[in-house]
């Protein structure tokens, strides 16, 4: 019998922030049918857990709990499982971890998990599962606009992991929102305390990357041992800056054409020290990787074939351009082993300022350079490596005000 169907009540759309108050409010005989969790990597998988350690403990996990991955993870397969009843267990769980369940306009869907799959999914879910039955799904982005999320939401609950990427100060806030929720449950886990100097200089090394966070967090317990309060001279003992340098700050800034941002990033690395021809040789070296992106893109368009467009989510860019993207780059690999006469393993720092993904395998840097190659035309970006190379020999033979100069350029790309 099918007894959480089109009767249950609709549920809830949670933030991450959120979850620990919904599962103290929760009740075992409640407990949603299906759960959707999308979002930032580390926070989906700490939802994860967290629900699956509501729902069924470990002990009854032998028998109550399936999870399905690899040539498992398709719907079909989760269908089956899900609407089989269990003669052992009272509750049962079926976990799938990132399921590609929306895949963009135009993305060939992954194996089983077709336009009719996903609907196939989407009709049991609305008609419900056997009694106790409940599927958890994660999947690293998620659009609500999809009858699919809306299925979900009107008989489960959905879970949004997303955290604001940008520099906002409301961003900003959320971001170290979050951080301080990780740290607080590690050291209450731990019975430890951090000092507020400690706090701040841990954020100083990390930047806000949750998984890398937490973990340096995990060593400072350890290293403090018997130790009540972690210290910032702790964090300066072990923790390796793992934060990008300001100078990346700034050439995103440019790259994105934020004149503000990138003044305030400007100033900060002449303070700390860099000399103007350091700050010159970084954003060429952005306007160099923008325009190869941008000849990709263009050139791809000439031959009547469009792998990339600015509306394109990650998903997509990874199942249709990043193919096109290690493709192109071999072509280029295999001409300057040609122009060299010998392997181009020879000429490293060629190959890594032409190639638009020197590391194949790290993709979503390489989406945000497309993306950020959308806000330059071709001309303005050979206009602004003219600019650059003549600022660079005026800078060399003269003296002058280099950072007034300097100043004024960036304004000028910005423009």
């Amino acid at each position: 019998m099918h007894g959480r169907g089109g009767t249950e009540k609709k549920m809830a759309e949670l933030k991450f922030q959120d979850l620990d108050q919904y599962l103290n409010l929760l009740t075992k005989d409640k407990i949603p049918c299906v759960i959707l969790i999308w979002g930032e990597r580390y926070l989906t998988a700490e939802a994860f857990d967290k629900i699956l350690d509501f729902i069924i403990p470990e002990d009854q996990r032998p028998l109550g709990y399936e999870s399905l991955e690899g040539d498992d993870a398709n719907i079909p397969e989760i269908i089956e499982r899900i609407s089989t009843y269990s003669m052992m267990q009272h509750q049962l769980v079926v976990a799938v971890r990132d399921a590609p369940l929306f895949p963009g306009q135009g993305t060939p869907p992954a194996l089983g998990f077709s336009t009719q799959n996903i609907i196939n999914l989407q009709q049991l879910i609305e008609k419900g599962f056997p009694e106790h039955h409940c599927l958890i799904l994660t999947t690293t982005s998620a659009d609500k606009r999809r009858a699919f999320f809306k299925a979900v939401k009107n008989r489960g609950i959905a879970v949004d992991c997303t955290v604001p990427q940008g520099s906002r100060q409301e961003d900003k806030n959320q971001q170290l929102y979050l951080l301080r929720k990780i740290m607080q449950n590690i050291l209450d886990k731990n019975g430890k305390t951090i000092s507020d100097d400690a706090f701040k200089k841990l954020i100083d090394k990390t930047g806000f990357d949750p998984a890398v966070f937490a973990d340096n967090m995990e060593k400072l317990i350890s290293f403090v041992g018997n130790g009540k309060e972690i210290s910032a001279q702790d964090v300066s003992a072990i923790v390796k800056r793992s934060k990008h340098d300001p100078v990346f700050e700034l050439t995103n800034a440019i790259a994105e054409r934020d004149p503000f941002k990138a003044l305030f990033y400007n100033i900060s690395l002449l303070n700390a020290g860099f000399h103007p021809l350091q700050i010159i040789a970084a954003i060429t070296n952005q306007i160099r990787k923008l325009m190869v992106t941008k000849n990709f893109v263009e050139k791809s368009r000439e031959t009547g074939k469009c792998f990339w467009n600015k509306k394109q989510n990650y998903n997509q860019f990874r199942q249709i351009t990043m193919p096109e993207v290690v493709k192109y780059d071999a072509v280029l690999l295999a001409k300057i082993e040609k122009w060299n006469d010998e392997p181009a393993k020879n000429s490293k720092n060629i190959v890594r300022d032409l190639f638009i993904a020197p590391n194949p395998k790290n993709t979503y840097p390489v989406y945000q350079t497309f993306l950020k190659s959308d806000n330059f035309s071709m001309e303005k970006l050979a206009e602004t490596l003219i600019d650059l190379s003549e600022l660079d020999f005026r800078l060399k033979s003269s003296a002058g005000t280099p950072d007034i100069l300097l100043e004024n350029l960036i304004i000028k790309i910005c423009r």
